[in-house]
């Protein structure tokens, strides 16, 4: 994280005028006035004070009112070791550890695709929808197949929400090697995966939806057509039934004397 050593104090033993000197270049440097800043810390290092060349150093490796040189900003950090600045020493330390980490920071800021987001139970397959079902049994297997289709879709979105604010999964031990500008290059690389995949998600839902609203149309109106068709069927049974008898009752031939 940006100024890892924000808590050090300014070294024991310097003058009034030095410690007056890095105050004010403290100050500048928190109002951004790095011109100041730079000139003063530029001086007080160049006199060999291991507090200024720390800051100095800070100021090269994160590119602030100089180009931005880690190596020239490391050398600066083992200089202010040498001469006694733990703070320089731990600076220099977790510059180490960032550099054997370089590739967890990129994949953050940049390589990450999200593809978590997409696998394993999230990974959710919609149903195939027939025009229509004729049986219940049918009914039942593509209604099952959407409800787990939903399921899924909801638990993709309530994951996509446990990850907010962006950059909230970039492991601790990782986030702290890296520098505020790569934090927030991070968080927004990470905000537009999950807005993408969101987007992409509420897409085939939106597609879902609608096929299962087609199918479930065409379902009820298979089912009534059918339905019809049997009380048609009935009905023609009804009236063939009444004929017939009619026609029993119409020919019976009736007992009696010559």
């Amino acid at each position: 994280m940006k100024h890892w050593i924000a808590a050090l104090v300014l070294v024991a033993g310097a003058g009034s005028v030095c410690a007056d000197e890095l105050s004010d270049a403290a100050s500048a440097l928190d109002k951004k006035n790095y011109a100041v800043a730079v000139a003063s810390y530029t001086k007080l290092a160049n006199a060999g004070n291991p507090e200024a060349m720390l800051r100095l150093g800070e100021m090269y490796w994160y590119g602030e009112g100089v180009p931005l040189d880690r190596a020239k900003g490391d050398a600066l950090f083992a200089k202010a070791a040498a001469a006694g600045n733990q703070g320089a020493a731990a600076s220099l330390k977790l510059s180490a550890q960032r550099q054997a980490r370089m590739a967890d920071i990129a994949y953050w800021t940049s390589g990450y695709d999200g593809a978590d987001l997409t696998a394993g139970k999230y990974a959710c397959v919609a149903p195939v929808f027939p025009p229509y079902s004729e049986t219940k049994r049918a009914v039942a297997a593509v209604s099952d197949s959407y409800a787990a289709y939903i399921a899924c879709y909801n638990a993709f979105i309530d994951n996509i929400g446990a990850a907010m604010p962006a950059g909230k999964r970039i492991p601790e031990e990782v986030a702290l090697l890296m520098s505020e500008d790569e934090l927030a290059q991070a968080r927004a690389h990470l905000d537009k995966v999950y807005t993408a995949a969101a987007a992409r998600g509420r897409a085939a839902a939106d597609q879902t939806l609608a096929q299962n609203a087609a199918w479930a149309k065409g379902t009820e109106e298979y089912l009534k057509t059918q339905q019809l068709r049997r009380d048609q069927l009935q009905a023609e049974m009804d009236r063939q039934r009444a004929s017939n008898a009619n026609t029993s009752v119409g020919g019976r031939v009736q007992g009696g004397s010559r």
